[in-house]
């Protein structure tokens, strides 16, 4: 989901008009952006690897992985799937947008015919992947927050519940 943002963005800066924006569509910077989210989401899988623990149920005899430190399901819940993955979504599909409508006035600027061309196909297939995206993956991230919270709410050692 990140690297689509970012190939969403790089594809707004190329087809942006201001060629102070076109700068930042480079490979240089591709590479040191795609490093970085590399280490933020590896060290964000870490407290993945620690909070989620396999609870066995002995009535069923069946196993399942599943958040057991309520701090952590408060921040997978609300900070993961509310902010990040949803932010992620909507970020993707507003640069989507404006670099389709970039696209579309390519046409009245002086650049080769053949480019043009390529621009506008390249957005139109990243455009596509991000509302295929859009329409798929928030309605399940937005389910997955609606069960945690409900599921949250529904504990009896839920300390709001009195």
């Amino acid at each position: 989901m990140t690297c689509l943002c970012l190939a969403v963005i790089d594809q707004y800066f190329s087809t942006c008009t201001r060629p102070r924006w076109q700068q930042w569509c480079n490979i240089k910077l591709a590479h040191r952006l795609i490093g970085i989210i590399i280490i933020i989401c590896s060290l964000h899988g870490i407290p993945y690897f620690i909070f989620y623990n396999h609870i066995i149920f002995p009535s069923t005899n069946t196993t399942i992985c599943q958040i057991t430190n309520a701090e952590f399901l408060k921040y997978h819940t609300y900070g993961y799937f509310l902010t990040l993955s949803n932010l992620l979504s909507v970020i993707t599909a507003v640069f989507g947008l404006i670099a389709y409508h970039n696209a579309r006035h390519l046409a009245y600027r002086t650049i080769p015919l053949i480019r043009r061309e390529l621009d506008k196909q390249l957005t139109i297939m990243v455009l596509v992947q991000v509302l295929i995206n859009f329409c798929t993956y928030l309605p399940y991230s937005i389910q997955c927050m609606y069960a945690l919270i409900v599921i949250n709410q529904n504990e009896p050692n839920n300390s709001n519940q009195k």
